[in-house]
């Protein structure tokens, strides 16, 4: 018979009961899997976040070389302006525990991504200079629309 009055540690054997040392790895590790869980959902989200904002900036090019007109330009950089906002803003944030190695690799990385950001402007500012002057030349805005859409899956990649 239990008596309800005796503390729990009395009616347990002791040597089967977590250490101090032992809870505290236990919560470490429930910590780190949901840290994990916590990237990998947050990774997930932006993934399907710039593949639904590269399918917009792809429709608004579409729109842009059928109806050269400004205001499917400034639609069209609006769009293009905010994808590569959001690139540089989110594509380090979920680095972390990052070796010498790593850490060379992500300047690199870095790098290439500015250099692109720079050649995105350069063409949007030629293809903005093509629209304004009304050059509309179908040809040259679907190539500079072209050009900007493998840039910015360059970045993405």
């Amino acid at each position: 018979m239990i008596n309800v009055n005796m503390p729990v540690e009395a009616m347990v054997d002791k040597n089967l009961l977590p250490t101090n040392s032992q809870k505290i790895d236990q919560v470490r590790i429930k910590e780190k899997s949901f840290d994990e869980e916590l990237k990998t959902a947050t990774r997930d989200q932006l993934k399907v976040y710039f593949e639904d904002l590269l399918s917009h900036i792809e429709s608004q090019g579409k729109i842009l070389v059928q109806s050269p007109i400004y205001d499917n330009l400034i639609q069209y950089k609006d769009l293009v302006k905010t994808f590569m906002e959001k690139v540089v803003k989110n594509l380090y944030v979920l680095e972390e525990n990052i070796t010498a190695t790593r850490t060379a690799q992500l300047q690199i990385g870095q790098r290439k991504v500015y250099t692109l950001i720079k050649e995105i402007n350069k063409n949007l500012s030629e293809l903005t200079e093509e629209v304004v002057k009304g050059q509309n030349n179908p040809i040259n805005i679907a190539a500079k629309v072209e050009m900007i859409q493998g840039l910015l899956m360059d970045i993405y990649s």
